[in-house]
C-alpha cells in the first residue's frame, strides 16, 4: 500500500490504518436497468467485514473508523479494489461487456475535503489506468466539517472537470439539507441516487420528493432508486420513467432480481452467467 498524502484532520488511533482496517473486505451491489428484465450495468463498492457470525455490513463499525480519522483512507483502498475488480472483468468478461461496466466509489466529506484529493484519487487508479472511465464517486449525503465547504466543492468541480462521473448519495434522507446540497451540486453530477428512505414516505411524500428530482432543470440526470425488495417497488421503479419523464432510471437493493452485494469473484460470475441470456448493450 503506497503512503498517502492525505491529512487526517478529524480522529486519531493507537492503531496504524493496516491493523484497523486489515479485516474489511471490498464487495460489489449490482445497479440494473430495469426497462424489462434487470441487467447489470454497474456496481457499488461496498466494504463488508467478516466475523464469527459471517460476512456482514461495516455500517456497525463505522462510527469507529470515522472516529479513527480513517474514513479516506477507507475510500481510497475501495477505490483501489475497484480498479482491481475493472481489471479481472476485463481478462475474464467480453469485451463490450467490461468496457460498459462501471463502478461507484463512495467519498464522505473527510475525503472530499482533502487537499490532495484528485492527486490521490489518480495514484490510486494508476496501478490499473484503463479502469479510469468506469470510476465513478457518490457524494454522501453527511454534513461537511465547520470550514471545510470551499475545499470540498472545489474538489467536487475539480473531479467533474476532470471527467468523473459524481451522483448525490442517499437523496430523501434528509429533508431541506438534501434540497440545499442538491442546488449546489448539481451543475457538477451525473446522477442522483434516491435512498429507500422513499419507501418509507407517504404516497404523498414520495410524489411531492420525485415531482421535485423531475424538474427541468434536473431533467439530464440518471435516477438510481435504491432499497428496491420486493416486486411491487420494482415494478413502480420500472414505470417512474413514463410517469415523470426522466430521462434514464435504475434500480440497486435486495431484490433477488437486482441482487445484494456479492463478492469480488461472484460478482464476475455473475456476469458471465449474465451474458449467457443477455444481448450485449451499449451502457453509459
Amino acid at each position: 500500500m503506497s503512503s498517502r498524502k492525505i491529512t487526517y484532520r478529524f480522529g486519531q488511533s493507537s492503531l496504524t490504518a493496516e491493523e484497523s482496517l486489515a479485516d474489511i473486505d471490498i464487495h460489489f451491489q449490482p445497479i440494473c436497468e430495469v426497462d424489462e428484465e434487470p441487467v447489470i450495468i454497474g456496481f457499488e463498492a461496498l466494504g463488508r467485514k467478516t466475523s464469527i457470525i459471517g460476512t456482514q455490513s461495516i455500517a456497525p463499525y463505522i462510527d469507529e473508523i470515522h472516529a479513527m480519522g480513517l474514513r479516506p483512507e477507507l475510500e481510497l483502498r475501495t477505490l483501489e479494489k475497484a480498479c482491481r475488480f475493472l481489471q479481472d472483468c476485463d481478462r475474464m468478461l467480453q469485451t463490450d461487456q467490461a468496457n460498459n461496466l462501471y463502478v461507484t466509489v463512495n467519498l464522505h466529506p473527510l475525503t472530499l475535503m482533502q487537499p490532495d484529493l484528485l492527486q490521490e484519487i489518480d495514484k490510486a487508479i494508476a496501478s490499473y489506468p484503463a479502469a479510469r472511465s468506469r470510476i465513478r464517486f457518490e457524494i454522501l449525503e453527511h454534513e461537511f466539517p465547520e470550514g471545510t465547504e470551499d475545499q470540498i466543492l472545489e474538489n467536487v468541480m475539480t473531479l467533474n472537470e476532470s471527467g468523473y462521473r459524481l451522483y448525490l448519495d442517499d437523496y430523501g434522507d434528509h429533508p431541506g439539507q438534501d434540497e440545499d446540497r442538491l442546488e449546489t451540486m448539481k451543475p457538477f453530477i451525473h446522477g442522483i441516487k434516491l435512498s429507500g428512505s422513499l419507501w418509507q414516505r407517504s404516497s404523498e411524500g414520495q410524489e411531492s420528493l420525485l415531482d421535485y428530482v423531475a424538474s427541468p432543470d434536473l431533467s439530464d440526470k440518471v435516477i438510481i432508486v435504491e432499497g428496491i425488495e420486493d416486486d411491487e417497488q420494482l415494478e413502480r421503479v420500472k414505470a417512474l420513467q413514463d410517469l415523470y419523464g426522466f430521462d434514464r432510471v435504475l434500480g440497486q437493493g435486495w431484490h433477488p432480481s437486482l441482487g445484494a452485494s456479492l463478492s469480488h469473484a461472484d460478482a464476475i460470475l455473475r456476469l458471465q452467467e449474465q451474458t449467457l441470456s443477455v444481448p450485449l448493450k451499449e451502457y453509459n
